[in-house]
């Protein structure tokens, strides 16, 4: 039973400080949520989604449209 506790404890541990990193610590001009936010918010990143999003409806449409039409 300890060692079960330590072990969480050991895993909530690293992450923290993994989210702690990932928000506070620079990597180079920027932290890595910064620049991940950077990536997301560009265009062709826009243009990406938008094209998922179509393609996912499609996909439902799909699906509904063989499982109704059976």
């Amino acid at each position: 039973m300890i060692r079960r506790a330590v072990a969480t404890a050991v895993e909530l541990a690293v992450l923290l400080l993994a989210a702690y990193t990932f928000f506070f610590v620079q990597v180079g001009r920027r932290t890595a949520y910064e620049h991940l936010k950077a990536i997301f918010s560009t265009q062709p990143a826009h243009e990406a989604a938008d094209d998922f999003e179509s393609a996912g409806r499609e996909l439902k449409d799909k699906v509904v449209d063989e499982a109704t039409h059976r």
